[in-house]
């Protein structure tokens, strides 16, 4: 829905928006989107943030993700932008969210191929307190949206984690 939403706001985007698994949209290696999923109660608690303007003042924060902003993207971006970026991913998300809900992963996973960024990269994925899960080569996605990491002469199947490109 972000990367639909996305290139809608911003058409010379489009085709430079890929998705880092499980949840980052990049372009150009940079981070534009992070999203944040997760399953609370029977539910999902969904929050999003979108890099569109650029601030006055960068800080880059050491180890983290270079910043990309929609606005490179967009000549003439200001305050407007940002509520366009918003409608625009809530009026994708709805379509996104009905078509989930009947279908699963499974109606996304083409479009989400094409745009994965981490196929035969080397990578280490980690919890949020550092333990690490896996090390190996991404050798794509499973049906339901996994990660699948070869590892040795094993493929592996990750459903959450934070991934660091090696």
């Amino acid at each position: 829905a972000m990367v639909r939403a996305l290139a809608a706001v911003a058409p010379a985007a489009a085709a430079d928006l890929q998705v880092k698994w499980p949840n980052d949209v990049m372009v150009a290696g940079a981070k534009m989107v992070g999203i944040s999923c997760e399953g609370h109660g029977g539910g999902l608690c969904l929050g999003t943030g979108v890099n569109v303007l650029r601030p006055a003042r960068e800080v880059p924060l050491p180890g983290k993700n270079r910043a990309a902003y929609l606005q490179d993207y967009l000549p003439g971006a200001d305050e407007a932008t940002v509520g366009a970026a918003g409608d625009a991913f809530l009026d994708c998300f709805a379509d996104v969210y009905r078509l989930w809900q009947q279908r699963g992963f499974a109606a996304f996973a083409d479009e989400y191929r094409e745009r994965h960024c981490l196929e035969g990269r080397a990578v280490k994925l980690t919890l949020p307190d550092g333990t690490v899960l896996g090390e190996g080569t991404v050798a794509g996605i499973d049906g339901d949206g996994r990660l699948l990491v070869r590892e040795g002469a094993g493929l592996h199947p990750y459903a959450s984690g934070e991934v660091h490109i090696l």
